[in-house]
């Protein structure tokens, strides 16, 4: 029987229990994580907590709807047993009618396209790291190893306890300029899921130093359920000058190689940075993201407009 529960109402420690031993389980879908970027999410159980699926609920103008939170790749269904072909869709109809608009992203272990639903795959990279370094650098691309090569001889130092609060200012001083997507509340969000990741020993910023010792680029890793997620990352014109992201990524691949572990780059469906994630030898898989409007029709229209302008 699977039980619509509140936030209150969520065994927390049984949550947590069940995304640990879950085979399809991620970083994103822990209790403190989701209460980080999802505060009051809600979710569906069945009664022993061996599959559950978080809720990420939000509410505008008196309409209950559910969004995928941000830095949240994928949630969806997770299980601490194989998924029955049915048993996605099952979870998803005892989503409460209350939410007239659902717009989120399942996990690339809930593979079929729900009824009712429009759903588009979207995609993502990830590196085996099992193997030992010399070995996986040999899948590297020319491109990236002539990057590393550039790094070193430039002079770049390596970090591997950048603050939290570095990497957000470099961010916001370069590439955060660009996106009207990064508000206040991003960085408080963000900030919050670094300092927490830090604290459970389980994230890690490694940045890279010009010869002025100034930070010129940097990327906070993140790692659970043997999956290292490439969560956020920060460059200005001198560290792409002298290739300090691919310098980054190859130290952190040297120091997790040869472990049962993989390293999710978290994208992408932008061409550019497919190829780049690629030359690391990363392969792709998917996931899907699905949608369904049952927004009366005026509402709907208002709804889209007051999106727009939030």
């Amino acid at each position: 029987m699977i039980k619509h529960l509140e936030n209150h109402e969520i065994n927390k420690i049984k949550w947590d229990e069940t995304i640990r031993h879950a085979p399809n389980g991620n970083i994103y879908a822990y209790s403190w994580y989701l209460d980080i970027v999802a505060t009051g999410w809600e979710a569906l159980v069945n009664e022993d907590y061996s599959a559950v699926f978080p809720l990420t609920a939000k509410k505008k103008i008196n309409i209950n709807y559910l969004c995928q939170p941000p830095f949240s790749q994928q949630l969806g269904l997770f299980s601490k047993n194989q998924i029955p072909p049915d048993m996605l869709a099952e979870f998803l109809s005892h989503i409460p009618v209350k939410f007239k608009l659902i717009e989120i992203n399942l996990n690339a272990s809930n593979n079929t396209t729900p009824n009712n639903f429009t759903a588009k795959e979207n995609s993502n990279y990830e590196l085996n790291l099992n193997s030992p370094y010399i070995e996986i650098c040999k899948n590297y691309s020319d491109n990236t190893t002539r990057n590393i090569r550039k790094a070193e001889k430039s002079g770049l130092n390596i970090g591997f306890s950048v603050n939290p609060d570095e990497i957000i200012e470099l961010f916001k001083k370069n590439k955060g300029r660009q996106l009207k997507v990064f508000n206040s509340d991003s960085y408080r969000i963000l900030k919050a899921l670094m300092f927490q990741s830090v604290y459970k020993n389980i994230g890690q910023i490694i940045g890279a130093y010009d010869t002025h010792n100034q930070l010129c680029g940097a990327v906070f890793f993140a790692e659970a359920n043997k999956k290292h997620i490439f969560l956020f990352s920060a460059l200005n014109d001198n560290g792409r000058k002298n290739a300090a992201m691919p310098y980054i990524i190859d130290t952190f691949i040297k120091s997790k190689a040869g472990t049962d572990a993989v390293l999710d780059f978290e994208g992408s469906n932008d061409e550019n940075l497919a190829r780049f994630y690629k030359s690391f030898g990363a392969k792709k898989n998917t996931y899907l993201h699905i949608y369904l409007n049952k927004l009366p029709y005026f509402v709907k229209a208002f709804f889209n407009v007051y999106k727009l302008i939030k």
